[in-house]
């Protein structure tokens, strides 16, 4: 009787987990407030078996995240996670690696968000195509904050195309608008026209969506219109009672179309980006034309400096993240090939006792799939060796630049002696000894079988020793023959290195040429800290021509 009473109890509160885990998996999508306070009702203790518990620990997971919720911790998934992933079915695998994903993201362990993802949306035949949407949304998110541009541009191309079917229109041209940005990051013209295409469709639903998708429908007739419609978008933009920094970039962007680069500059120096509505790279590379346009060359080449050091972060980072999916494949692909290897062995065991026609064909099949799976994983293989050997090329290529860098060195030098009749002996010499080393140089590195195995810091080291060098040969030649000059400079208390900048401009190098000479990020601060020593303000004469006169009366 007790063992009766009890079955009778435990059964009850089955029965009511289960009735209170539907209803809140019904109201999941439209009131998730609601479904998480069903969740709260429930009493952990009441639930029971692996496949409850897992089924609790999604749903409660999906109702946080939901209603804004974000968590850190495994502790509510970690059951689905355990059970899902083994048992579950492709919905359940995909749900529980989402939102294993969103977990990923919010702990900022971007590299694991992103696995979590790839695998959600290798998932065959699922169902959840809402689902399935959200996760191309979050991949693309991480793909932004890694600078991976053609991740987020195609991963908000596939959700838009899902929520199409789907006839969600607020959320479609959200992933279009999304796309729309890295298509013109890319300067990808034809697929951005498709897009603008799409856009301008479902914003003349209504009114709200046509101002949700002016900005991005902007930005491109600002990037690929013609001047007519830019003057036109300028004039509306221009309308606006406060603009955001997105619409100031836009009309800057305006500006510097039509030729007008004193309204860009003024537009664009304007932008706080206080609500991170611009992307980094945009603002970057509309900062570069806009300061070359405007005669700010100075800072148009610091602005072009910072932007290529974010395109090559981009683009190792891109690599890396593309080489570890790659990997990810390959294993996901390697595990299809071993389960269908499992699968046919099983068969073939149960078939031995059936005729031996039977046998001998179950063999043979055997056989094929066998071999078909070493051919895959063979092509697996030489692919990953092809991206070894494109790594390779590239470290040849780098090199290759280094050498051609030495080259121009060489040849300007050579210019410079034919050039520059009245330098004296002393110094004529050193720049020969200047292009002997330079020769040299490049005579063993050429000549060198394995280009790609030296390492890239002995390079630098090596060009940064002989130049510092040359420059110190370069003042000791002046010393010799003009002592006079040499002892006027240490007299206004400049030091050695300041010394030695000041000879490249007396042997006819200009401010660009020396700055590109020395590589050094603090040039224009030495040249401030030069002139101030030497008395003279931001009004007088260009340092090159001082010290060339200074050179002649002295």
């Amino acid at each position: 009787m007790l063992a009766l009473c009890l079955l009778i109890i435990g059964c009850r509160n089955k029965s009511e987990v289960d009735r209170l885990l539907s209803e809140a998996e019904q109201h999941i999508e439209s009131r998730p407030d609601s479904s998480l306070l069903i969740i709260a009702s429930i009493d952990s203790d009441d639930l029971s078996g692996d496949e409850e518990k897992a089924r609790y620990a999604l749903l409660k997971s999906m109702a946080l995240d939901k209603n804004y919720i974000d968590t850190t911790s495994f502790a509510v998934l970690q059951p689905a996670v355990d059970y899902y992933l083994n048992n579950g079915t492709a919905d359940q695998r995909l749900r529980t690696r989402y939102y294993q994903g969103r977990i990923y993201q919010n702990r900022g362990d971007l590299d694991d968000a992103i696995n979590s993802y790839f695998y959600a949306l290798s998932e065959p035949e699922v169902t959840d195509s809402l689902t399935l949407a959200r996760t191309y949304v979050a991949q693309a998110v991480v793909y932004f904050q890694t600078y991976n541009t053609d991740g987020f541009t195609n991963s908000n191309l596939c959700a838009a195309e899902i929520y199409n079917e789907l006839n969600d229109p607020q959320r479609e041209l959200s992933a279009l608008a999304n796309a729309m940005s890295g298509l013109l990051i890319l300067k990808d013209k034809v697929r951005a026209d498709s897009v603008a295409g799409e856009m301008n469709r479902i914003s003349d639903i209504s009114t709200d969506l046509k101002h949700f998708a002016q900005p991005q429908i902007v930005n491109y007739i600002t990037t690929f219109g013609s001047e007519d419609e830019v003057r036109r978008a300028l004039s509306e933009m221009q309308a606006l009672q406060e603009p955001s920094d997105l619409i100031k970039l836009n009309i800057a962007e305006c500006y510097l179309r039509i030729g007008d680069p004193t309204k860009a500059l003024e537009y664009f120096e304007s932008i706080s980006n206080e609500d991170n509505s611009i992307s980094p790279l945009a603002y970057m590379a509309v900062k570069v034309d806009i300061y070359e346009n405007s005669g700010k060359y100075r800072e148009a080449l610091r602005a072009y400096t910072a932007f290529s050091d974010s395109i090559a972060v981009q683009a190792a980072n891109t690599y890396a993240q593309n080489r570890r999916l790659n990997d990810i494949r390959y294993e996901l692909e390697i595990e299809s090939l071993r389960s269908a290897a499992s699968r046919h062995r099983i068969a073939w065991l149960s078939l031995c006792g059936s005729l031996v026609s039977l046998l001998i064909i179950g063999f043979i099949y055997y056989k094929n799939r066998i071999a078909r799976s070493r051919c895959i994983i063979a092509e697996k293989n030489k692919e990953k060796v092809e991206l070894e050997l494109e790594k390779q090329k590239l470290l040849t290529e780098n090199l290759a630049i280094r050498i051609s860098q030495l080259e121009d060195e060489s040849i300007s030098l050579k210019n410079l002696l034919q050039s520059r009749e009245e330098l004296s002996a002393p110094v004529k010499t050193a720049i020969k000894e200047r292009i002997e080393v330079l020769n040299s140089l490049l005579a063993r590195d050429i000549s060198t079988n394995d280009l790609y195995a030296k390492p890239y810091n002995e390079w630098i080291e090596r060009m940064i020793s002989d130049k510092d060098r040359f420059m110190d040969s370069t003042r000791l030649a002046f010393k010799a023959s003009h002592p006079k000059f040499i002892e006027y400079l240490e007299a206004k208390g400049l030091n050695e290195f300041e010394i030695n900048y000041l000879s490249l401009y007396a042997i006819g190098l200009r401010g660009k040429e020396v700055g590109e000479y020395m590589k050094l990020k603090r040039h224009y601060n030495i040249s401030s800290d030069i002139r101030r020593k030497l008395g003279m303000n931001e009004h007088d004469t260009n340092i090159g021509i001082y010290v060339r006169q200074l050179l002649k009366t002295l």
